[in-house]
């Protein structure tokens, strides 16, 4: 009895630091997407500078730069759509764990009810 209500709130802990974990690794990508957002922005403002000092190499190279920002961009948002499923999933799991949990609650509560004939 208290083995199994111990292992359903060990099984409801486990889903729980799996869901905390991944919306970890979901915060600290949404840092990385804004520093990288922060360094386009820059590299724009650069190039406006340069575009009115008609600096045409250094504007090739900035370019380079900002097509390097926007890759890491784009690599950066499938990272959070692939994390966002990863903690819908998450969050499926935990439901369906504490569905379970509630079941297991309610049998060692009410044996007599959920005996078989």
């Amino acid at each position: 009895n208290s083995f199994c209500t111990l292992l359903a709130a060990c099984m409801a802990s486990r889903v729980q630091v799996s869901a905390q974990t991944e919306v970890s690794r979901a915060a600290g990508c949404d840092s990385d997407v804004r520093r990288t957002l922060m360094d386009l922005e820059s590299a724009v403002r650069e190039s406006v500078e340069l575009l009115r000092s008609s600096d045409i190499a250094a504007l090739v190279t900035l370019r380079r730069g900002q097509r390097g920002c926007l890759y890491r961009v784009q690599q950066l948002k499938r990272l959070l759509e692939n994390q966002e499923a990863q903690i819908r999933q998450v969050v499926e799991v935990d439901q369906e764990t504490e569905f379970d949990v509630l079941s297991l609650r309610l049998r060692l509560e009410n044996p007599l009810l959920h005996r078989t004939p």
